[in-house]
């Protein structure tokens, strides 16, 4: 939002701008000579114009040549500011742009001459130069001989880090430019964490940002490794954090990662095995029904063999609620065991410090206990709809043997009052070691 001054000699610098915007404007050959250096057409208006900002001026035949002070920088884009790789605290400038001109007067940034909180172009820039610098002087020996910036030459522009930890060496070369960063972004956050990493109480935090620095910025192209190398500080450092915490607490992120890998491969095979065994019986179940039909008409007039396959269907009805009982129990076993370790994996202190790795590693695990979820569901399913089916056969079954419609609706609730008592044996002890294990 834009601020009132309340400050006369700011006021004075913001006007002094509006009147060369104002005399770039009303002239058709106005031209930049170099940063301090402006050259228009001579007129009374201007000539006025620029006695009134109070600068340097010299009329050369019909031309007026304006001398801007030392550091007060105009440029004719952002693009011409960007190449001039130069910018200080103590500057003044203005860029003329074709939709509205901006500002940086006494470390604040105008955009057509109204403060502007959040445009981040001049301090970007000025972060960017002083880390440039910072890496330089990184290059020399600190107290343990350690070396930060391994090489850094500002005349051919290149940047060397190398990790003998890691066997490994990344090389940028950078134009003597600065980046094109995005204004609206804040950059200066990441460089003032990155200064910080090398105060007495990181002492050891600079070995484990320069292996992040080495393993981030080198996939990236060549040509823009400096540009998102300060643009990702923030992201690196974070990583190089987190990887310094883990080493403190004696542990290693990536053995984390691969055990908890481990973990989940473990346990998605064997959730695998437990749904390839129901796709089976799922599969198989409308070809076992249509057989049961297809037999029960053939033999409709002889009453022993239908006898004998009723007693044969409440076997195999027991027998596929048994396996059925097996394999929720197993998904109760697997899903104890899982916990269990999961536990004893996120227990640690580590992850109180770093809840953002924590919320990864919880993601995953509420992924394996929805995939035991559906696949308990998937079991009971089956039993109701192969005991339910089976209960239908049975009273055709009897139907056919003459039995009164009364009769078979009291042996169909008989047999579904049974059904439930077996289901309620099946699970119900598998459900209450669910709820300990999680």
């Amino acid at each position: 939002m834009p601020r009132l001054l309340d400050n006369n000699l700011e006021m004075n610098k913001l006007e002094v701008h509006k009147k060369l915007v104002k005399l770039k404007d009303s002239s058709s050959d106005f031209e930049i000579i170099n940063s301090n250096l402006i050259e228009t057409s001579y007129s009374p208006e201007s000539f006025k114009m620029i006695g009134e900002a109070n600068l340097k001026n010299e009329k050369i035949g019909n031309s007026l040549r304006i001398e801007l002070p030392h550091k007060f920088r105009i440029y004719n884009d952002i693009n011409s500011f960007r190449h001039s790789n130069k910018l200080k605290a103590d500057e003044e400038i203005l860029i003329f742009t074709s939709e509205s001109p901006i500002s940086y007067i006494d470390s604040n940034t105008y955009i057509n001459f109204k403060l502007c909180d959040s445009f981040y172009l001049f301090p970007n820039a000025q972060s960017y130069l002083k880390f440039i610098d910072e890496l330089k002087e990184l290059e020399k020996d600190g107290e343990d001989s350690f070396h930060f910036t391994d090489s850094l030459n500002l005349d051919t522009r290149k940047l060397t880090l190398v990790s003998l930890a890691k066997q490994s060496r990344l090389t940028i070369s950078y134009q003597n430019e600065i980046p094109n960063f995005q204004p609206e972004r804040d950059l200066t956050v990441g460089f003032q964490e990155f200064k910080k990493c090398f105060t007495k109480e990181n002492k050891n935090l600079p070995l484990f940002l320069k292996n992040e620095i080495i393993n981030t910025v080198i996939n990236y192209e060549q040509g823009e490794r400096m540009q998102k190398f300060f643009e990702n500080l923030s992201a690196i450092i974070y990583k190089a954090k987190l990887n310094f915490n883990v080493f403190l607490a004696g542990l290693s992120l990536d053995n984390i990662k691969r055990e908890y890998d481990e973990i989940k491969t473990k346990y998605f095979k064997d959730l695998s095995e437990v749904l390839s065994k129901l796709t089976t019986g799922i599969v198989a179940l409308p070809i076992a029904i249509a057989s049961l039909l297809f037999a029960i008409e053939k033999i409709k007039e002889m009453p022993v063999y239908l006898y004998l396959l009723i007693t044969i269907i409440i076997f195999t009805s027991v027998y596929i609620g048994l396996l059925l009982r097996v394999n929720y129990s197993d998904l109760g076993y697997i899903k104890k065991l899982f916990c269990q370790e999961f536990k004893i994996l996120i227990e640690n202190d580590f992850f109180s410090n770093y809840q953002k790795e924590k919320k990864s590693f919880e993601e995953t695990k509420e992924r394996i206990l929805k995939r035991i979820g559906f696949l308990k569901k998937v079991i009971e399913s089956y039993y109701w709809v192969v005991v339910g089916s089976n209960i239908l056969i049975i009273l055709l079954i009897l139907y056919y043997l003459g039995l009164s419609n009364n009769t078979l609706i009291f042996i169909g609730l008989a047999l579904m009052f049974i059904t439930a008592l077996f289901r309620n044996q099946v699970l119900i002890n598998d459900e209450k070691e669910e709820q300990n294990a999680t």
